[in-house]
């Protein structure tokens, strides 16, 4: 509802008045071979990530996830696919980003968003592999719950969608 007479958006200043509900996730049912590592794999946390290779908040989040991998060793990211609706051309480039197990791809993707012409073209590659995993993790995202991208599951199983500074990751 927005009040005509000064332009006060009314619902949202409700919506942010009501108390946050927190939603954890059993982590254990989120099935981890087909993550991306970003940071070293025997870092003591490991935070899962869902993201889609079309999501500029994604894109942003990843920026700030490698400088969280840069300051702290003990720190690593799991992450896994999630191509949203919105974004028809991330489910091609999601697969072979899986297939290929290449984050330099997934990079690559972020750094095209904006570009139909490059997004076109990654979409476009044939995937090196035959994978049900984008499904599988489409699938688990819906029974936990999870909507959005970016996603960020911690250890405790604390989910919180959006973007993060380094800092607050």
């Amino acid at each position: 509802i927005i009040r005509l007479a000064d332009g006060r958006n009314i619902t949202q200043e409700r919506m942010a008045q009501q108390p946050k509900k927190e939603l954890f996730v059993d982590t254990a049912k989120i099935p981890l071979e087909d993550t991306l590592l970003l940071g070293k794999k025997d870092a003591a946390i490991k935070v899962i990530v869902f993201t889609d290779p079309n999501c500029p908040y994604c894109g942003k989040l990843h920026e700030e996830m490698i400088k969280v991998t840069e300051s702290n060793a003990d720190i690593a990211y799991l992450i896994k696919m999630m191509p949203l609706p919105m974004h028809p051309e991330a489910y091609p480039i999601s697969k072979n980003i899986v297939c290929n197990k290449d984050m330099n791809l997934l990079e690559l993707s972020f750094a095209s968003i904006g570009n139909k012409s490059q997004v076109g073209a990654l979409a476009a590659r044939q995937a090196a592999c035959e994978t049900d995993a984008i499904d599988r993790n489409m699938a688990t995202a819906g029974e936990l719950g999870i909507r959005s991208t970016p996603t960020l599951i911690y250890p405790n199983g604390l989910v919180e969608p959006g973007y993060k500074k380094a800092d607050m990751l």
